[in-house]
């Protein structure tokens, strides 16, 4: 009898030993796509989740790997996807070598190394002891062999390695919480000891110098390590001869290459003296050799030192930080996507008031670089000008973003790729006043999340060139009038509504009342939406509406749509909806198209109210919701 030849090959397979599985489950801490125990064979994919990390076995040592990362097992070490991961290769008189893989990299790690890979972006390899040699796969013979305490930072768009920078082991491995926090120590922490000793020789030789370089485990961010408020303040006074003088927090890198997602430059002034920066370029220099994606610039109030003896001096802010003259930056100061110019006044000391742009001020960025205000306390500008790039690419953004207090803008000029006036979680109102806002891409003035009122008056004009324009306030006032224009290529909303609860399902109760008054609207389509409950939501007055497509005017809630005036809309169809609409007498709506009203209380053409025109063009249904506001 013959024997099947399927039934000989199971045989066969039945008698050889288990494959080897490429890598087991350790440790879990948070999420991760695999449990403990789980044996992940060649080419199995194991992800991370937010403030998470696993260890994983291999058979050549082992790999600790952090939040939000990506890894894919091989046969002989790891494919990385993205994310933070440590591999240690197992200590021993005969070392094997792992082999880490990235799309474009290859490398042979026969000891710990911690890579930090952001697909795009950037590749970071740090070795914190033993040797690892790192290869670019699309240049043969082209690799960099690094020693311990050595970091090399790789741009996809390098197409050589550059050249490493040393970083302080004994610190990366006391922040990194993929070397300690919660794991066993790693088998080769002697070794790494053993090199933490030898800088600190190199160092009380000189052949070492510190930086203040931090490779943390959880993301991927190389960090500048920054010293305290009070020390740096200290400094400064003790440093800084007169009121004009810029103090720079020592992240300076001998090494061109090198690339940080943020620098900081840090504006701090003597004891009364007026914080403020005029006339400046910010630009590379011997001294600031690095490049970034954000340089952000903080400017810190004025003070006084109620007791300089004291072990933290107390200190009490007295003036405002102000921007004056011709201010930007030079191009070579950024590596690549994003790339912004952020000033930064955001600070909860007491007493703090907000940013302040002088009459006459320019402060702008490069083609390509957007421009940002992170302003803790609000922002004063008059007769200034912001120009973030040259308006012409939709990722040049101009945001300015309070945390709290006012951002009043008054005969100015604000001009960028796409432009966000932002609100904060305790700011007031944002109000501007006969100036100019204009992007070619969207323009978006308040807050869907916070309660920040806006304002819009005196001959102000807002535009988007090419995209959509939209005002938004959660339960907050909005208010258009005084020949104001607004402009927007597609859509154009005016919306405070956004929603009925918070976050915690709590009913918002505060109204949200729009006005316009004398203004002037224009888009493909145009939506106003106000909220109260029994009185006015939306009341407009005197203002022109022209949409080749479509106008909504909404007035929700047990509220009232009012028109005062003369108010003319032009468009194929206009919707207006409201438990009562109401025409004041006197006043006038003329429609230029069809119309549907949805209302319970109509208050117009009869008795003493006012009309709305012409009458036979209109279709009337009760206020049941069945037009949705952002259809």
């Amino acid at each position: 009898m013959r024997t099947p030849l399927a039934l000989l090959l199971l045989l066969f397979s039945a008698s050889l030993p288990a494959a080897e599985p490429a890598a087991v489950v350790h440790r879990v801490f948070g999420r991760a796509s695999a449990p403990v125990d789980t044996a992940l064979p060649p080419g199995a994919a194991f992800t991370t989740g937010a403030q998470s990390k696993s260890e994983l076995t291999l058979p050549k040592g082992l790999a600790r790997v952090g939040e939000h990362a990506a890894v894919e097992t091989s046969a002989g070490g790891l494919a990385l996807r993205q994310g933070v991961t440590l591999v240690a290769s197992a200590p021993g008189q005969f070392r094997k070598t792992i082999e880490v893989r990235a799309p474009g990299y290859r490398l042979k790690v026969k000891g710990t190394v911690q890579v930090a890979f952001e697909p795009g972006r950037s590749l970071k390899v740090v070795v914190l002891e033993g040797n690892v040699t790192v290869a670019l796969d699309s240049l043969a013979g082209e690799y960099e062999s690094l020693r311990p305490g050595q970091m090399l930072v790789i741009n996809p768009s390098d197409r050589r390695l550059p050249e490493p920078v040393e970083v302080d082991v004994q610190r990366l491995a006391a922040t990194s919480t993929l070397v300690g926090k919660g794991f066993s120590e790693l088998a080769t922490a002697g070794n790494i000891k053993a090199v933490t000793g030898q800088q600190v020789i190199g160092l009380q030789r000189g052949d070492l110098q510190t930086t203040d370089l931090l490779l943390r485990g959880l993301d991927n961010s190389v960090e500048i390590q920054r010293r305290s408020l009070v020390e740096a303040r200290t400094a400064a006074r003790l440093a800084i001869p007169d009121d004009q003088a810029f103090f720079e927090i020592p992240d300076t890198l001998s090494d061109p290459a090198f690339i940080a997602r943020e620098r900081t430059f840090q504006f701090a002034p003597r004891v009364s003296a007026v914080p403020s920066v005029s006339n400046k370029i910010f630009a590379r220099n011997r001294d600031n050799a690095g490049r970034t994606h954000v340089l952000n610039v903080r400017l810190l109030p004025d003070y006084v030192v109620e007791d300089p003896n004291a072990t933290i001096p107390k200190q009490q802010p007295v003036a405002n930080p102000t921007l004056s003259g011709h201010i930007s930056v030079s191009r070579t100061f950024f590596a690549s996507d994003p790339m912004v110019l952020q000033f930064n006044t955001d600070t909860n000391e007491p007493g703090f008031d907000r940013l302040k742009i002088s009459p006459d001020a320019l402060v702008h960025t490069p083609a390509g670089v957007g421009l940002s205000f992170k302003v803790g306390y609000g922002l004063e500008m008059s007769g200034a000008h912001l120009l973030a790039g040259n308006a012409t690419r939709r990722t040049e953004l101009l945001s300015i973003s309070p945390e709290a207090g006012d951002v009043l803008i008054d005969q100015s000029t604000l001009t960028g790729g796409s432009i966000a006036l932002r609100g904060g979680p305790a700011a007031g109102t944002i109000q501007i006043d006969n100036s100019k806002v204009a992007a070619r891409g969207p323009v978006s003035v308040g807050s869907e999340t916070y309660h920040t009122g806006i304002t819009i008056r005196n001959s102000s004009e807002l535009r988007s060139l090419a995209s959509n324009l939209k005002l938004a306030a959660l339960r907050a006032g909005i208010q258009v009038d005084t020949a104001a224009l607004l402009l927007a290529r597609r859509n154009l909303t005016i919306d405070a509504f956004i929603k009925a609860a918070d976050d915690q399902g709590n009913a918002i109760a505060t109204p949200g009342v729009v006005r316009l008054g004398d203004a002037h609207l224009v888009a493909q389509a145009i939506r106003v939406r106000g909220f109260a409950d029994g009185t006015d939501a939306l009341v407009i007055n005197g203002t022109r509406f022209n949409a080749t497509q479509l106008i909504k005017l909404y007035a929700e809630g047990a509220s009232t749509l009012r028109f005062q005036g003369d108010v003319k809309l032009t468009s194929k169809l206009s919707v207006l909806a409201g438990k009562t609409i109401q025409v004041d007498s006197g006043g006038t709506v003329t429609l230029g198209g069809r119309g549907l009203i949805f209302t319970d209380n109509e208050h117009f053409n009869t008795g003493a109210w006012g009309t709305i025109e012409p009458r036979l063009k209109l279709t009337h249904d009760t206020f049941d919701h069945r037009e949705k506001f952002n259809r």
